[in-house]
Parts: structure tokens; sequence; C-alpha cells
């Protein structure tokens, strides 16, 4: 056994201290700050990270939008998302959930999820069989078959502040012992959701009457893939999921979708050809990896509000037309990639869609952030997304 703990910064992500010291740089030089600043700061450091440690979480950043590309190569930017996301004292993957939600409309139920996220979970394992059967029953009833741990959350958290509303701390509390809650946890993440809205509020965003969509469980779903992202694996046989990490992984036997059928849709119904689970963490365990904290997420949703996607020519569309001299007939799909294991057939006239509502998305959240007003969201636009949100494929 070691004499002593590992420090810190070597056991965490660094994403949030890269992105906090490139704002704390900016903000004490007079100087522009770039990643270059950050990297010798961290690597000087008296327990310094090793280089592809610094090297990924840049990696990171780059695809959530937090950096940009200099001039010079190898060397990166705050964007003015990066600005705000480095103000909010969260993981930057759960900040961009936040504003997401905040654009989306979706915030109260969604700020839910984040908090859980850099907090813990409120339900409760019992000690004895006959009481573990119950409480998974009872975590499965909040999932309400949207095969969702986030869902079972935030279903679990709204039904406690009902109680509580209602009845005071002591009907909080028998709602609690009930369905295998713990009260403490209940109470800290109530706190903890008024903190980060508080943060938002400093930062200059207006937070009234943002939840009009949040009892639209797909699209609060579809936005938690979205911060969670490159987290997605798709099944690839049997129980196994591949991910661009790991060719194969399985899902923990303590999420609510431990037993997740083949065939079961995002939206709780049966027929669906492609799963996509979204995951906060995986484990190494003894007889494999596993995903903790998943929710199943629609195909569509994956290509929507995804990171950039790489678009090609389906093979199989090639082979077919290649005696075709009908232009229009030509590629009549085409592959949006995730990462080498991940990639989604689609027909080119949806593909061509789907690329152009991605950049009509990313430019109107992009002015929401930096203006910090509803006024730049379009209502035809979003009404639009948040369907395609909820459809299964």
């Amino acid at each position: 056994m070691e004499r002593f703990d590992v420090p810190e910064i070597l056991r965490i992500s660094l994403d949030e201290i890269f992105l906090q010291a490139m704002q704390l740089l900016r903000m004490r030089s007079d100087k522009p700050c770039d990643s270059t600043n950050v990297i010798s700061f961290l690597l000087s450091s008296l327990d310094a990270p090793n280089r592809k440690s610094v090297e990924n979480a840049i990696s990171n950043l780059v695809e959530l939008g937090a950096l940009r590309s200099a001039k010079q190569n190898k060397i990166y930017e705050l964007t003015t998302f990066g600005e705000v996301l480095a103000r909010l004292p969260v993981d930057p993957r759960i900040g961009k959930m936040l504003l997401v939600g905040l654009y989306f409309e979706c915030f109260d139920s969604i700020l839910t999820i984040a908090t859980a996220s850099c907090y813990r979970t409120p339900f409760v394992l019992p000690l004895n069989d006959r009481d573990k059967k119950r409480a998974r029953q009872f975590f499965e009833r909040f999932g309400a078959r949207q095969n969702s741990d986030h869902i079972a959350l935030l279903n679990a958290f709204n039904g406690w502040t009902n109680a509580f509303s209602s009845g005071g701390r002591k009907a909080g509390e028998a709602y609690c012992r009930k369905n295998f809650l713990s009260t403490q946890t209940m109470y800290t993440l109530k706190g903890m959701r008024r903190q980060l809205a508080q943060s938002l509020k400093e930062i200059g965003f207006n937070l009234r009457s943002k939840n009009a969509n949040g009892k639209r469980l797909a699209v609060v779903k579809s936005i938690v893939a979205t911060a969670l992202y490159p987290n997605v694996a798709t099944r690839c046989g049997g129980k196994n999921f591949s991910w661009q990490k790991e060719k194969k992984l399985r899902i923990h036997r303590n999420s609510i979708n431990a037993d997740l059928k083949a065939n079961a849709g995002s939206d709780g119904k049966s027929g669906e050809v492609f799963q996509f689970l979204a995951f906060e963490t995986c484990t190494r365990a003894q007889h494999g990896v596993y995903m903790e904290n998943t929710s199943l997420v629609s195909p569509t949703s994956v290509v929507l509000l995804s990171a950039d996607l790489s678009l090609s020519l389906s093979k199989n569309s090639t082979k077919d037309n290649e005696e075709d001299d009908n232009m229009t007939n030509r590629a009549a799909f085409l592959v949006f990639r995730l990462n080498p294991y991940i990639s989604i057939h689609v027909e080119a006239q949806n593909a061509v869609l789907f690329r152009l509502l991605r950049t009509r998305f990313a430019d109107c959240f992009y002015k929401f952030i930096e203006e910090k007003s509803g006024k730049s969201r379009k209502a035809k636009l979003n009404s639009l997304f948040t369907k395609m949100m909820e459809a299964r494929c």
C-alpha cells in the first residue's frame, strides 16, 4: 500500500482544470493567452501530469467547442462558449448539458440530471435480498419505460419535490423511505441545483420560464446524450456494445438498462433496429468493462446533436449504382461516421437535411451563448429539432 494518496491532478480528467487555467491566465495577463501558456503551467507544476493527459484534455475541449485552433499549428485559444464553460463550477460536458438544456427550454429537468451527475445518485441499495428486489422495482418504475437512468433520477427527484411541497419535511422523508431514496442526498441535490442556477444567472442568463419542454423526455435524453458525447456506444451483438475506446462494453448491473432487450426502442417500444446508449462513465472489472448511468437514445438524436461527424459515400450505394447512368440515383445512401466502429447509413436527401440542420443549430446556439438572450432562438427550427429528437429513427 502506498504511504500517500495519488495527487488529484494525476487521478482526474484535466478538461476542467485546463479550461479554468486558460480563463485565469487570460484574466491576469494583458497579452492574449493560448494553450502553450497552460501546457507550460501544468507540466511545470509540482505533481505534473504526463503530456498525453494534457493532449487528451485539449482534444476533448476542441471537440466540445470550448477551444479553437489559432493560426499556428497546435496552438489553441478559448472560444466564447469556452469562456462561459470556464465560469461554471462543473465539468465542461455538464456545463454544455446545462446550456443546451437552457437553449431548448428544458432547463429545470436538465438541471436536476446535471446536478446528480456532479454528485451522486439518491437511490439506495438495501442489504437484504427482499428489499433489494423491491428497490429495483421502484427504480424501474421511475424509469417509466424510457430505458434511462437519467429519467429515473429526474422522476424520483420531481416526486420528492412534490411530496415536500405539499406535505413538508415529514412527507418528503416518508416518500424517500417508501421509494428507497436517500433524504440527505435529495437535500444536497436541491442545494446544488440552486447554486448552479445562480452561477448561470451571474454569467447573465435569464432562467425564467425555461422548462416548456421539460416533460418531453425524449428531448431531455437527447440533450443528455449531446453533452456525454463521445460516450455513446452501439450494440454489436448479444450483450456487447462497441465504443471508440473499447470494442466490447457491457451495461452495469445497477443500470436500469442492465437487461435491455436487443430490439428495445428509446421510446419504450420494441422494434428498434439500431441501439445507441449514452453513458457517463465506464468501469473496468475482472470480467470486462461496464457502462454506468446510461440512457437509450435514438439514432436521429445522435446525428443531429453530437460533435462533428464525417460524412461519406456508402459502399453499398456505390456498388448498387455502378451500372446506373442516372446521376440522381447515385449515392442513394450516405454514412455518418461517429468513429471507426460506429456509423449510421442515411438516405442521401435526409443526410443533406441533417447536415444543414446541424449547421443551423450550431449558428443559433453559439449566438445564444454570446448574446445570452432567447432572441437567438429560431422558433420553427427549434420546433423541428424537438420533433426530430422524439422520432425513433
